[in-house]
C-alpha cells in the first residue's frame, strides 16, 4: 500500500513539474516575441513577424515572406509543419 501511494505521489509530482516547465517555455516564447516585435527589422518587419506568428499558431505548411529584408530567421524556429518557406529575395544572411 505504501509503495502504491509513493508511486502515485511521485507521478503526480512529476506531472506538476512538467506543467511548470511548460509554463516557463511558453513565457520564454512570449518574452522572445515581445523582443522581436520591439526590434522587427532583422526579422522582416512587423508584417513578416505577424505572418510567422500566424503560421505558428495555425500549423501552416506554407509561409510567404517574399521581398522582406530578413537577416535573422530565428522566429521561424519551431515551425514544425512548415514545408515550403517562400523567401525569394528576402534573406541576406541567416542568423540562427
Amino acid at each position: 500500500m505504501k509503495a502504491i501511494l509513493l508511486v502515485l505521489f511521485v507521478g503526480l509530482f512529476m506531472i506538476g513539474c512538467g506543467e511548470q516547465a511548460q509554463k516557463e517555455q511558453v513565457q520564454a516564447v512570449v518574452d522572445k516575441w515581445a523582443e522581436w516585435e520591439a526590434n522587427p527589422e532583422p526579422h522582416g518587419g512587423l508584417e513578416a513577424l505577424a505572418k510567422i506568428k500566424e503560421a505558428k499558431e495555425g500549423g501552416f505548411a506554407f509561409l510567404h515572406l517574399h521581398y522582406n529584408e530578413i537577416t535573422d530567421v530565428s522566429p521561424l524556429k519551431g515551425l514544425t509543419n512548415l514545408e515550403y518557406p517562400f523567401l525569394k529575395d528576402s534573406t541576406k544572411h541567416h542568423t540562427l
